[in-house]
């Protein structure tokens, strides 16, 4: 496969010096291969029934690398709306845990539940999409 796009800024400049030794291209690939480590390194894990309370309050919604931090406020709302009932999870409980998360397990939650809408997208089954990308611990 081969994936082209543009470059600018601060991306221009990292990826300049860090291409010295191979090239701009070389370097962007192992920079996203070593995001993909750290992102997939560690994932906090839930219960089923909170994956998926997790994948349901974040449905339609962005948390990006400079939202993550509020992940346990989406969560919270959510509960309020009425998930806590429908998955069956102690809110108060997950929220709490949510909130004491660092900003890279976070961040790690975030990419993890985004990545199980991409398999959700491509036809897999929720529980199957979630289990793909380890949000849920030894069952």
């Amino acid at each position: 496969m081969h994936i082209q796009f543009n470059i600018s800024g601060e991306v221009e400049q990292r990826l300049t010096v860090r291409g010295r030794l191979s090239s701009p291209a070389m370097a962007a690939k192992q920079d996203l291969l070593d995001f993909w480590r750290l992102a997939d390194e560690g994932i906090p894990t839930f219960s089923l029934p909170e994956a998926r309370l997790l994948l349901d309050a974040l449905n339609g919604s962005y948390l990006g690398i400079e939202t993550a931090h509020l992940l346990w406020a989406s969560v919270s709302d959510a509960c309020e709306d009425g998930l806590a009932q429908k998955w069956e999870v102690d809110c108060e409980a997950l929220v709490a845990r949510l909130r004491a998360l660092d900003r890279l397990d976070a961040i790690r939650v975030v990419r993890a539940v985004a990545y199980a809408w991409d398999c959700i997208s491509g036809g897999r089954d929720i529980d199957d999409a979630i289990r793909s990308v380890r949000l849920v611990g030894g069952e």
